[in-house]
């Protein structure tokens, strides 16, 4: 009569332990990989902030800094220079605002506009409002 063969069990073990060695190892670097790519998209999306980190040294900018936090304005620093406010923003872009024109219009403004920018995916440098139509520096 014919005898069925003997299954060598350490054979079977080591095979069993090098596939699923195999597939751990594969698993981390799937995983490594997955995060890698989150970082690496995740830094170029930025978040604005609706909190504001307020640097106002004079009372105009002051009033600025109180009126662009009331309207959601996320900004770093205002300051004043002679007959305009130059509000620095988180991504670095420069907005400068008239003395002689109405915040509140002005910063309307600077919501469309930013708004309009985002929604175009164009990042802008400097935003000046001083004069009757707004000049945009990319």
């Amino acid at each position: 009569m014919l005898q069925p063969k003997k299954v060598n069990n350490r054979k079977t073990k080591k095979t069993v332990r090098k596939w699923i060695a195999i597939i751990c190892c594969s698993l981390v670097l799937l995983i490594l990989a997955g995060v890698g790519a989150f970082l690496y998209f995740n830094r170029t999306m930025h978040l604005i902030s609706a909190l504001a980190l307020a640097k106002a040294t004079t009372p105009g900018s002051q009033m600025l800094a109180k009126e662009l936090e009331k309207s959601g304005v996320a900004f770093s620093s205002v300051t004043q220079s002679g007959d305009w406010y130059d509000i620095e923003l988180p991504n670095s872009a420069k907005v400068l605002f008239s003395t002689r024109k109405s915040i509140q219009e002005q910063i309307a403004s600077l919501q469309l506009v930013t708004s309009r920018l985002t929604i175009e995916g164009k990042k802008f440098s400097i935003l000046d409002f001083r004069f009757a139509k707004p000049v945009i520096v990319f």
